[in-house]
C-alpha cells in the first residue's frame, strides 16, 4: 500500500489506511459489498513518490499536502469500491459522503414506509435506484420522513403504529442474545453489567443505546396495557361485588317476604280453625241439622 517513502512518513499512512480499511468493511456491508471485496481493492492501491511528492516540505505545510494526500487517495480507494454509487454522487460530495448518504437514505426509507404497513416495502430494501427516485418526490428525507410521521400517526391504530418497533425491538435483542429482557429494568441491568474494556461489551453497550428509544416505546406501551387491564380487573371486582351485595339484598328481601308469608298463613289458618269452632259451638246460629252437616265437614 505504501512504498519509497521514509519509515515514519510509511507508518502514518499505514495507520491511516488501517482505520480507512475498517469504514470501507463498514459502509460496505450497508452498500451490500463483502469485507473480501473491499480487502482485495484496497490491496491494489499503492503510495507512489512520484505521483505525491512530499520532498523539502516542513511544518504546516508537509501537514496540509498530507492531508490533501490523504483525501485523494481515500477518494480514490472508495470510488473504486463503490463505483456503482457514482451515478448518485452530487454536487462537490466525496464518493464514500455519497454511499453512506444513499445507504442511509435506502434504510430510512424502507423503515418509514414498513411503518406504514406497506407489503412492498421489503422490495425497496437495497434498490439504491428506487429510493432515490422515490426519494426525488419529495423536498428532501426529512420532508418524506415528516410525510410518513404524518400518515402513521393520524391514520394507523396504536397497534399498527407499534407492530414495526415491537418487530425491531424483538430482531434487536434476538441479535445480541437477550431475547429474554422484556422489562426496562431489565434492559437497564444489562446496560449497567456490560463490561466496556472489552470489545464485546462496548459493541453490545452501543447497540443496546441506538435501542434504548425504541424498547422504551414497546415498554411503556405494555405498561400502558397492563394497567388497562388492571383497571379491568378493578371495575370486574367492583361489579361482582356490588353484583354480590345485590344478590344479598334481594335473598334478605325474599327471606323477610317468606316470614310475612308465612305468618299470614298461619293468621289465616287461625281465623279459618276459629270460625270452625263457632259454626260448632252453642254460640251458633246453624240449626241442629246444620251443625250436625258442618261437623262431618270439618272431620
Amino acid at each position: 500500500l505504501v512504498k519509497e517513502i521514509d519509515e515514519p512518513i510509511s507508518q502514518f499512512f499505514s495507520d491511516i489506511f488501517s482505520n480507512a480499511r475498517d469504514l470501507f468493511i463498514e459502509v460496505g456491508k450497508d452498500a451490500s459489498i463483502n469485507e473480501a471485496a473491499v480487502n482485495s481493492i484496497l490491496e491494489a492501491f499503492t503510495f507512489d513518490e512520484t505521483k505525491y511528492s512530499l520532498r523539502d516540505l516542513k511544518g504546516a505545510e508537509l501537514e496540509k499536502e498530507v492531508g490533501s494526500i490523504v483525501s485523494s487517495m481515500l477518494d480514490d480507494a472508495a470510488l473504486a469500491i463503490f463505483n456503482s454509487f457514482e451515478q448518485y454522487a452530487e454536487f462537490d460530495e466525496g464518493m464514500l459522503e455519497t454511499v453512506i448518504r444513499v445507504t442511509d437514505t435506502n434504510k430510512k426509507v424502507v423503515q418509514a414506509i414498513s411503518n406504514t404497513g406497506t407489503l412492498s416495502a421489503k422490495m425497496l430494501a437495497g434498490n439504491y435506484a428506487l429510493t432515490e427516485s422515490f426519494i426525488s418526490g419529495f423536498e428532501d428525507l426529512t420532508d418524506f420522513l415528516d410525510q410518513s410521521s404524518f400518515f402513521a400517526e393520524n391514520f394507523l391504530t396504536e397497534a399498527e403504529r407499534l407492530a414495526p418497533v415491537q418487530k425491531q425491538v424483538t430482531d434487536g435483542l434476538t441479535s445480541l442474545g437477550l431475547a429474554g429482557v422484556k422489562t426496562k429494568g431489565q434492559f437497564a441491568a444489562v446496560v449497567r453489567g456490560l463490561d466496556l474494556t472489552t470489545e464485546t461489551g462496548q459493541t453490545t453497550y452501543t447497540a443496546l443505546l441506538k435501542l434504548a428509544p425504541a424498547f422504551a416505546e414497546v415498554a411503556e406501551a405494555a405498561g400502558e396495557a397492563f394497567d388497562s387491564i388492571d383497571s379491568l380487573y378493578d371495575v370486574t371486582g367492583r361489579l361482582s361485588k356490588l353484583n354480590a351485595d345485590y344478590l344479598d339484598l334481594l335473598n334478605d328481601q325474599k327471606s323477610a317476604l317468606t316470614s310475612i308469608v308465612d305468618k299470614l298463613k298461619s293468621f289465616i289458618k287461625t281465623i279459618s280453625d276459629f270460625k270452625a269452632s263457632l259454626l260448632l259451638s252453642n254460640l251458633s246460629t246453624l240449626t241442629p241439622q246444620q251443625r250436625y252437616a258442618e261437623a262431618k265437614a270439618q272431620y
